[in-house]
């Protein structure tokens, strides 16, 4: 039994000691060291059917391995190795010497010698990993020199769509570190406007989940004026159909006076072509007589600088009205404005025509020619009368703005009562008479509110001015009391019938108007005793007081 080592375990490798001219002859198979099946073998010796410490199986010649137990199409398990110590203490099979046990031997030495039979293309070296490759025996029977596999080959295909696979060197047996595919690696592109790539993590092998795109997120941009940006649902990839805004929707103000506004045709995302007003359009109409219409030049989108009429231009023809008369009024040429012109006062006098009369013709009703404000005197427009000033007479009311001239007296001490000459004066009525005036003239003292017809009141004084006591202009005076000698004794004592005489009034003879006297408010009768009447007589004691006599 030979004891090999080689990559990355003991390969142990049955050899017949005593080679057979012919070696590799068509019954007996040749032993590949790379075709030898790890499974073949265990830790503890060959396989059932493999030569064994006591002889070889029945399959095999004396000392031979049995060609069954091993696969020449299957390379040699790194990990599986035949112990030494299985052997019959380092006899070869067929009792001839061997190697002692424990001894390893390189099986690339011996194969390449030729020690062990190698056949050309048999597996020499088997590949360890996956960036190594099976060496196999060339022409003259030794084993090539270890080689790799060629840079770039893959020796491990990527788990996911984040994982990259890696390939080998060319100068190494080690595949490189499994690695994952960087985060801005796209591993799921969008399937619509509304979906969204996804990118690897850098972490994980797996692509995240699919995701759409956010609602309201626009998918769809809108190509003109007239088109509508599509959003998408947050529900599906597609984005929604391609829509337009609505005819008549307005997809160009008018940028001026002669511009005219476009609007959406509803079937094109196009605004159509920008317009014009027609020359003849009016875009600024005239504000009065002195301004001028403006139209279109239909060139261009503004209106056209604003004109005005030339200046003496007429803007408002003379006219005459109730008596006043307004000449014409002209442009001024530099403005919409007409130049204001003062009205003309006809001064009572009514208009004739566009102007001012001149003259009236009086008649017993005011005339005629002049405006209602005024009446005609001979000639002349004379401005009527306001109330409370005088007036010609009854008939002239026409002087007059309310039309009424009433005649009346002069009251001057305010009692009501006039006196003197009627005079006439302009009143709303008849009954509203100015101030100090009356239409009565019966006042017999003007002078004295006190004195008038009708007066009841008795005075102690004369009337003012006028002088006498007619108060009630009656034309006499009346005294008040008339009494006289009131209170006065009759009769003797000696016929015990004296007695008071009158009732309450002047003791003695009666005054005039004006004028005080002793006045006996009351008579009584009193004892008196003297010699004459024998010591026993009544007398009339008064009791008095000073009164002034009053008249009307």
């Amino acid at each position: 039994m030979i004891r090999t080592t080689h990559g990355l375990g003991l390969v142990t490798v049955l050899a017949v000691a005593v080679l057979v001219a012919g070696c590799g002859s068509p019954d007996e198979p040749d032993i590949d060291v790379g075709d030898v099946d790890g499974s073949a073998m265990d830790s503890g010796g060959a396989d059932s059917g493999a030569t064994d410490s006591g002889g070889s199986d029945s399959g095999a010649d004396s000392g031979g391995i049995d060609g069954g137990d091993v696969d020449a199409g299957e390379p040699v398990d790194g990990s599986a190795m035949v112990d030494g110590g299985e052997g019959d203490g380092g006899a070869a099979p067929d009792g001839g010497a061997g190697p002692d046990a424990g001894t390893s031997v390189d099986a690339s030495v011996l194969l390449d010698s030729g020690a062990l039979g190698c056949t050309p293309t048999s597996i020499c070296r088997p590949a360890v990993s996956a960036c190594d490759v099976a060496e196999r025996c060339d022409a003259t029977g030794a084993c090539p020199i270890d080689s790799f596999a060629p840079s770039g080959a893959v020796c491990r295909p990527p788990a996911g769509p984040c994982d990259l696979d890696e390939r080998c060197s060319g100068s190494s047996a080690a595949c490189p570190a499994d690695d994952r595919a960087p985060s801005t690696t796209v591993c799921r592109s969008a399937a619509g406007a509304c979906d969204v790539p996804e990118t690897c993590t850098g972490a994980t092998t797996d692509c995240p989940v699919d995701s759409l795109a956010a609602a309201s997120a626009v998918c769809r941009a809108a190509t003109g004026m007239c088109d509508v940006a599509e959003r998408c649902s947050g529900s599906t990839s597609a984005c929604p159909a391609d829509a337009l805004l609505p005819a008549a929707t307005v997809c160009r103000i008018s940028a001026g006076a002669c511009d005219v506004v476009e609007s959406c045709s509803g079937t094109a995302a196009a605004c159509p072509t920008d317009g014009l007003r027609a020359g003849t359009f009016e875009c600024r109409p005239a504000l009065n007589a002195c301004d001028v219409r403006e139209t279109c030049t239909g060139a261009g989108v503004t209106c056209p600088a604003d004109a005005f009429a030339p200046a003496r231009t007429v803007c408002s023809a003379a006219s005459c009205t109730a008596g006043a008369a307004q000449p014409a009024e002209n442009c001024s040429g530099a403005a919409a404005v007409c130049v204001s012109e003062p009205t003309i006062s006809c001064n009572g006098y009514d208009c004739g025509g566009t102007t001012c009369g001149s003259a009236c013709t009086a008649s017993a009703t005011g005339g005629a020619g002049c405006v209602s404000t005024h009446y005609c005197l001979v000639t002349s427009c004379v401005q009527k009368k306001a109330n409370g000033l005088a007036c010609t007479g009854a008939t002239f009311g026409y002087e007059c703005t309310s039309g009424t001239c009433s005649g009346s007296y002069l009251d001057g001490d305010g009692d009501g009562y006039g006196a003197g000459a009627i005079g006439y004066y302009c009143t709303a009525t008849a009954a509203s008479l100015p101030p100090g005036r009356s239409p009565i003239n019966t006042d017999c003292c003007d002078s004295d509110d006190r004195a008038h017809p009708g007066q009841l009141t008795y005075y102690a004084t004369p009337r003012t001015v006028c002088g006498g006591y007619d108060f009630n202009c009656d034309g006499a005076t009346s005294k008040q009391d008339t009494s006289s000698l009131a209170c006065q004794s009759t009769g003797t004592c000696a016929g015990l019938d004296r007695d008071c005489a009158g009732d309450p009034g002047f003791t003695g003879a009666n005054p005039a108007c004006g004028a005080a006297g002793t006045y006996a408010t009351a008579c009584n009768v009193v004892p008196s005793c003297g010699a004459a009447c024998g010591g026993s007589c009544f007398i009339c004691r008064a009791v008095t007081s000073s009164r002034t006599q009053t008249c009307l």
